[in-house]
Order: C-alpha cells, then structure tokens, then sequence
C-alpha cells in the first residue's frame, strides 16, 4: 500500500473481493471503506467499520489485516490500483479495472506447500481444493499454480528428510518444484519452513525478472532465540530475500519487529465451513458428568496442566485426541486419550463434547485457533489459555480465557460454566458472531492474500542485498 507524508492524509486504491460475495463480484469505484487504525508501529491492523454500496448481497469485507500508517484515518477506494509509480514494478498487471480487456493476462501465483499435502493428491475424490483455502483466491484475474509431490524412494526420501533436518527447511521439494516457482508473478508460502526454502532457490538462481514473495511465518519467531548465531544469521539473510513477512498473531507480529527490524502483517486464519459448517449454538445443556474433549497435534499442547486439573474429578469426563506423544499419561479412569483420525472421528468428539478446551504452553503463534474456530462452528463453548494472540480473534467474553499452567484457573472455570449454562449459552453465540463479523473463513484468509498481492505489485521493491546485521534480542 502507497502512504502519504506525514501528518497528510493518505489515499491507497484496490480491489477487495469480500468473502459475502462471488469471487469476481468487484465493488463500484464509489464505494468506500472507512478505516481507522490505532495499533502500534511494530504491527499495523486495518480494521473496518463499514461498507457502503449496492452491491447486491453484498456482506461487510473480513477485518483484513494490511500494512499501513499508524494512528491515521484513511478512505480507501474500492478500484484496482492507480497509475504506476516511479519505482514500482511495470512488469506485473493489475487486472480487474475497466480500462482492462478481456486478452489481459491474470496475476501468476504459486502456492508452495510442504511435501505430502499436493492439492492434487488432498483429500482426494472430495473435491476438497488446497489445503488452507487458497484456492479461493483463482478468478479470472488470478490464475494459482501449486506444489506437486514427487515421487521417491526410501533412499530419497531419507536423503531430503536428512537435509531437511540440517537446514531446517526441505530444499529438495522446492528445488523440485523450481519451475512453477521460477515462473511465477508472485509466491505465496504458509510456513517458514516453505519461505527459506523459496528464498535460498530465488537467491541461487537470480534472474533479470524474479517473482515477489510473501513469507508467513508460523513457528520460527517463537524458537529464535533458541537458535544458534550462524544459522540466524543464514536466515536472516534468506529473510531478505521476502518481500512482505505475515504471521497470523499480532504477537508474532510483534516480534517480527523486534526480532528482524521488519514490519510483520497480520493475515488472520481461517476455518473452511464446507468441513466444520456454523450451526447455531441452542441453549446449553450439559452432561452428567460433564464432557471436555481436547484436540490438537501442535507442540505447543499443555497437557499436563488439562490432565492435573480434571484427572480422579467424578464430575468430568475427559476425551483427549492427539497424535502426540503425552509425556504425563494418567491412570484415571475419567481420562482417555486417542487420536481422532479422518473428519468423521473429529465431527464425532466434537458432537459428544459439552465444553471443548484448548490447553497451550506460551507462544506467539495462536496456537490451537483451529479446534477454536471449530468448536465455535460446532456451537460448543470453549475455554482457553490466554496466549499467543488469540484475543484478536475471540474476545474474553466469548472464550473462557485462562492463565497459562494454572490447572486450578482451569478447572474452576469449567465449573462456573457448568453452574451458569446461561452464561454458556451467551459466550456460544457471542463467539458465533465475532465468527461471522470478522469473517474467519479460509475464503477470506484467501482473501487476505489476493489484497495483499495487489498492493504489493503496486509499490516499491526494497530488499536486502547484503546479509543483516545479527538478529537482536
């Protein structure tokens, strides 16, 4: 996005696609979003207040997080991007505007994902499209391309898996993939384990044209400090080479600053409703005894502190589904833990479960926001540690927000809600409509990018030639 100077007021012109409409459904150049931001300067999130126009059916646009100045009020039309500016590349097109044609060449994406979830090959004989909802973003303006997994033996495959390890991110796939990659306007990665991997093979084999690179980072930030001087600093160098650096939390976003001296945009994720559709929340109606599922394979899963507070309690039956290996397995009888394979098993759990908890060790990244966002489409009330910045997506009075390794703040908080199942009721639909008014669908996270592309094909490129300094701390 284009700023004013400071102090002046700024004008930045785009396409929205908003999630209520049809992918190729464009506002009038009349209609206009007012937005008001008033975050900090180490993340910047554009909140809208609303749409005006006659776009039929048309639903306010998802609280899409992009770059911007901060304590600034903006009008920001609805159009494709304005006249070229000095700087600014000339070699991409932004389609979409009226002085377009029909022979105009749409925007080249390449979404690179991790070896084993090849779009061809997810979930196949559902028509389930890319994992993540990228898909969403292909129209006639934006044609996406993706990563194929390639056959290997298990000699190869040991091969890339130990280079994987080494360098910590799979360098074989990427490079087996150069020549969608190479090919490409621009590239969208989901981890940073896809986006050093991009960056290294983009910085091996400069080109005259180079695609853009959007680099969104899940884990990395939250073991930074963890790693050692030399691979920093051999990251930081790879870092360079991204031309935008989104995560998916404001506290990650946070440390992109601190950490790399960048601006980190906040892109929120979504959940695809076709799997997990939103059903009205009724009254709530627990149990005897009542019953807590808990789902997740992330690494950052507390299940210690969930065990400890609901282990030998009669009045819980505790269901915990994690591929995980838990270190502290109890032996209570009210405790059972199994994974939950396949969609079915999950949908399953979800439907016998009274209160679904999402128990986590500190971190930066929302970890566990997708058995959130499924619990809330399910109708289920949720309770939570408060951390990694899942307050941006559901506020306190719509998760049972508690301390992190507290199983005492855990427990008693289950048990209020087993005493009040009107406040239940209450915090159910209350998540159920920050679902709906902030739009938390893999279509808008899609959405998301498509915006965030448009405005980066129309601005400035600044990239780092040299390695940087060592990271700070």
């Amino acid at each position: 996005m284009g700023h004013g100077g400071a102090g002046g007021e700024s004008r930045t012109e785009f396409i929205v696609f908003s999630a209520g409409m049809t992918q190729h459904t464009r506002l009038a150049c009349s209609n206009a979003i007012n937005v008001q931001i008033s975050d900090p300067p180490c993340h910047r999130v554009i909140r809208e207040e609303r749409v005006r126009g006659t776009a039929e059916n048309a639903r306010p646009m998802c609280h899409s997080q992009l770059s911007a100045s901060a304590h600034l009020s903006m009008m920001v039309d609805v159009v494709c991007p304005a006249a070229a500016l000095p700087g600014v590349r000339h070699d991409l097109h932004c389609p979409g505007g009226e002085e377009d044609g029909a022979s105009m060449d749409p925007v080249n994406i390449h979404v690179h994902l991790y070896y084993g979830v090849d779009p061809l090959q997810f979930r196949k004989n559902e028509n389930a499209g890319c994992l993540y909802g990228y898909h969403f973003a292909e129209s006639d303006t934006m044609a996406l391309s993706y990563s194929r997994d390639h056959p290997e033996g298990p000699l190869l495959r040991l091969v890339r898996r130990t280079l994987k390890s080494l360098l910590g991110f799979d360098f074989i796939h990427t490079y087996r993939n150069r020549a969608g990659l190479m090919s490409a306007d621009v590239i969208w990665t989901h981890t940073e384990r896809e986006y050093l991997s991009v960056a290294l093979l983009l910085l091996l084999t400069r080109r005259t044209r180079e695609p853009l690179l959007l680099a969104q980072s899940i884990w990395l930030l939250d073991i930074w400090k963890s790693l050692s001087p030399p691979k920093r600093l051999f990251y930081r160098w790879l870092l360079g080479r991204a031309d935008v650096l989104t995560t998916h939390s404001p506290d990650n976003a946070a440390l992109v600053q601190k950490y790399w001296g960048r601006e980190g945009t906040v892109v929120r994720y979504g959940l695809d409703t076709r799997d997990f559709p939103l059903t009205t929340a009724g009254d709530w109606r627990p149990h005897e005894p009542l019953r807590i599922a808990s789902i997740g394979n992330d690494r950052d899963r507390d299940w210690n502190t969930l065990i400890t507070a609901f282990e030998n309690d009669p009045r819980y039956c505790v269901r915990i589904a994690t591929r995980r290996k838990i270190w502290r397995r109890s032996k209570a009888s009210n405790v059972t833990v199994a994974p939950a394979h396949g969609l079915a098993a999950q949908r399953a759990l979800y439907e016998w479960a009274d209160v679904v908890i999402v128990s986590l060790h500190p971190n930066h990244h929302v970890s566990g926001i997708t058995v959130i966002l499924e619990a809330v489409a399910t109708g289920k009330p949720v309770v939570a540690t408060a951390t990694g910045g899942l307050e941006e997506y559901f506020s306190s009075g719509s998760i049972g927000y508690v301390p992190a390794h507290d199983p005492m703040a855990m427990r008693e908080q289950v048990a209020f809600l087993a005493r009040e199942p009107g406040v239940a009721t209450e915090q159910m639909r209350r998540a159920q409509r920050e679902f709906v008014q902030k739009d938390l669908t893999t279509r808008a996270f899609a959405n998301q990018h498509v915006m965030l592309t448009r405005s980066l094909i129309n601005r400035p490129i600044e990239r780092t030639a040299e390695p940087l300094p060592h990271s700070r701390t």
